[in-house]
């Protein structure tokens, strides 16, 4: 008996997915954790998604289902991978040296042209 093409595609992952047994509370508190572990603001998160700030909480409430396309661009604006919010076990430590950087990147998004100018030849005088 062969199977027939749905029956292909069902098994082997591109077909129909049962979204359901996706635990959308888990990825949202996964989501958020990751966020707030790298300082960035839901506000930021709903910027460079191009949606509303009510949007990104809802995900992280679970009020609201991201699509595949949309859990793509929230893991590449956290700077992770996707199974990481999807993956039952996984727990994100923030390096030192990562926090440190992360830290700095929130502080230069604050600066204005003008000086990240300044701090820019600053670091090439302490890298020489």
């Amino acid at each position: 008996m062969s199977k027939t093409q749905d029956d292909k595609n069902k098994s082997d992952g591109y077909g129909d997915h049962d979204t359901a047994s996706l635990d959308y509370k888990a990825i949202g508190l996964k989501i958020k954790s990751r966020r707030k572990a790298l300082g960035i603001t839901q506000e930021r998160v709903a910027d460079k998604l191009g949606v509303n700030v009510t949007h990104v909480s809802n995900i992280e409430c679970a009020n609201s289902h991201p699509s595949l396309s949309l859990l793509i661009r929230i893991a590449s604006i956290l700077r992770c991978s996707v199974d990481q919010f999807i993956g039952s076990e996984y727990r994100y430590e923030v390096s030192k040296d990562q926090s440190i950087e992360d830290q700095l990147n929130q502080k230069i998004q604050r600066l204005s042209g003008e000086e990240k100018e300044i701090l820019s030849k600053m670091l090439d005088g302490l890298i020489k």
